[in-house]
């Protein structure tokens, strides 16, 4: 059994790892804000994603892949969405109101 400590990583390496993850972080960072930007440009990602969850846990499929699959490919997947869309803003619209009583 070989109990030694592994070998020391040579400061060069520390630096460099250092700077490198600094890099990192800010590229991160950017990532982040470049996909913000993008999901507050197209909310229809929400939508669609609310949807597939929805119908997920409403069905329980099980082969989450295969139903994943057939969902997104299907040809009537827009007004589906649309209309799922429309219903739950018709719901959180009636709770509001409820809230209000």
């Amino acid at each position: 059994m070989n109990t030694s400590a592994p070998p020391a990583r040579p400061e060069s390496a520390r630096i460099i790892d250092a700077a490198m993850q600094q890099k990192l972080n800010i590229d991160r960072i950017q990532i982040r804000v470049e996909n913000e930007l993008y999901l507050r440009e197209h909310p229809e990602i929400r939508q669609i994603l609310d949807f597939f969850v929805n119908e997920v846990l409403v069905q329980q499929p099980e082969d989450l892949q295969e139903f994943a699959a057939g969902l997104f490919s299907d040809p009537n997947l827009r007004p589906k969405v649309e209309k799922h869309t429309s219903e739950s803003r018709e719901f959180e619209n009636g709770n509001q109101e409820l809230d209000r009583l």
